[in-house]
């Protein structure tokens, strides 16, 4: 049976699909990237008038919605999360 990546997502047996950067050193990019969008909300928040002042504002949005899509996709169902290990 040819069990490729395309043949398991069209059976639905495969629902998280994402591709990240890895440096092939083993870090768990999970909590840090968690961190670095916790920190980005947090100065859009705070610091909002000089985001936009720089026309970042937009970019720091785009950047955290990347990084909440990674997670939301990480739970299959209510009770279960992917994680790396």
């Amino acid at each position: 049976m040819n069990c490729t990546l395309e043949k398991l997502l069209q059976l639905g047996q495969i629902k998280l699909v994402v591709v990240v950067s890895v440096a092939g050193d083993h870090v768990k990019f999970g909590l840090p990237m968690a961190s670095s969008a916790t920190l980005i909300l947090h100065g859009l928040e705070f610091m909002k008038e000089g985001y936009e002042y720089a026309g970042q504002f937009g970019m720091g949005l785009r950047q955290v919605r990347w990084a909440l899509e990674y997670f939301r996709k990480c739970y299959v169902d209510k009770d279960r999360f992917y994680a790396q290990v």
